[in-house]
């Protein structure tokens, strides 16, 4: 099996680099001074080093679930999974949903087409336009797989954010169809003006939504989330036991208690 090619292009990557091929945030503006006071009040117990549930330390998951639902994207502490970085969240979402196929955006993000192909899934690429989708292409490939992954808010590696008339017609595919769409946010707190909802509001039974701490707070962390039904989550959180046993303690509280000071 190859390497990924993510790994390779940012293992030459130094101080002296820009680089425009990986979503690499700049380290100046990482909140150092919050974070090492939320890390004295972390290791202040013990428990931040023993293991934890698989589903994740519930204050980060209730701080999650509110975030969703200020979006208007109803959500319990349950609907929600935290995964080491969104990347783990996009291959046990393959692993567990997409082993007949999934629609994918052409071109897409090659760390998501990278996990899913090494999961053994064929992929039904759509052409992603400056306009947006074909929609028309995408429901004639979903009508077969009944699976999606798409990144509405600034696509990797377009750029491009697909409008609100767009996130309500791909909810309405999932739904007449019955089938999931998993939506990557992993970007979309990198707005300047107008955030839009995320797709998942128009059809909150049909879609699991990826987020990320890696792009808002520290990759380092490694730190994701899946937002979904409880039902949906089942599988990932089984296939998740299988794999690590739960997402790291440490990280978790360093986020949920820099979360907390505001």
């Amino acid at each position: 099996m190859k390497r990924s090619f993510i790994r390779e292009i940012l293992e030459v990557i130094g101080s002296d680099t820009v680089s425009f091929a990986g979503g690499l945030p700049d380290e100046s503006l990482f909140p150092l001074e919050a974070m090492q006071k939320a890390a004295a009040d972390v290791f202040a117990s013990p428990a931040s080093l023993q293991y934890s549930l698989s589903a994740g330390i519930l204050p980060l998951r209730e701080k999650l679930a509110s975030y969703y639902t200020a979006m208007g994207l109803e959500t319990k502490p349950e609907e929600i999974l935290i995964t080491t970085g969104a990347q783990q969240a996009l291959d046990l979402i393959s692993r567990a949903y997409f082993r007949f196929g999934t629609v994918v955006e052409a071109p897409a993000y090659l760390g998501a087409l990278n996990a899913f192909s090494a999961n053994g899934c064929s992929l039904n690429p759509v052409t992603l336009e400056e306009q947006g989708l074909d929609i028309g292409a995408f429901e004639r490939r979903f009508a077969i797989t009944k699976r999606a992954y798409v990144m509405c808010d600034f696509q990797n590696p377009t750029g491009i954010s697909y409008s609100e008339a767009q996130r309500e017609e791909l909810a309405r595919i999932a739904i007449r169809h019955d089938g999931i769409i998993v939506e990557d946010g992993a970007y979309m707190e990198l707005f300047f003006e107008e955030r839009l909802a995320p797709m998942a509001l128009y059809a909150p039974h049909h879609t699991l939504h990826v987020g990320s701490f890696s792009k808002t707070l520290a990759p380092g962390l490694r730190l994701g989330w899946i937002r979904g039904d409880a039902a949906l989550l089942a599988p990932i959180l089984a296939l998740k036991e299988r794999s690590d046993l739960h997402t790291s303690t440490l990280s978790q509280l360093l986020a949920e208690r820099f979360w907390e000071s505001g």
